[in-house]
């Protein structure tokens, strides 16, 4: 089992977040719709039930992720490989526009350019914040 103090460093809390934020908009959009679509007659409470379900979705990636630190292979991911070409980088386009970010002296960090189990440690990081943000807002609903 990895020690996960020892993998985290302080360049990969941008890829992190970066990571995080599309996982809690996607969380947001898919309690929405429930709300909207399913939940037609209001009879469940859409922060304590779907809430629950999404964080516990997100702590199952994240577990699975944490799976990925330790060894084992997804087999979905191992299946998708195959039509993968890993020589492949995505390269930069050229449209580039100038930020403030742009001109700090420190080198920033991108996340395909972590190694593959400092990936896996930003996804873990990242589902288990998505799992946070959902859980306990429901956990809260549930007991007061």
């Amino acid at each position: 089992m990895k020690n996960l103090k020892g993998i985290y460093k302080k360049y990969m809390i941008r890829p992190t977040v970066y990571k995080a934020f599309p996982r809690i908009i996607l969380g947001l959009l898919v309690a929405g719709l429930w709300n909207r679509f399913i939940n037609v007659n209001q009879w469940r409470d859409m922060l304590g039930d779907v809430f629950l379900l999404v964080g516990i979705f997100f702590l199952a990636m994240a577990w699975f992720n944490f799976l990925g630190l330790d060894g084992m292979e997804n087999p979905i991911t191992k299946l998708l490989s195959v039509f993968r070409n890993p020589k492949k980088k995505r390269t930069r386009t050229a449209t580039h526009t100038k930020q403030m970010i742009d001109y700090a002296d420190e080198e920033l960090t991108d996340f395909e350019d972590l190694t593959e189990e400092e990936q896996a440690a930003c996804k873990l990081a990242a589902n288990g914040v998505a799992a946070l943000f959902f859980i306990v807002p429901s956990l809260v609903v549930f007991f007061f």
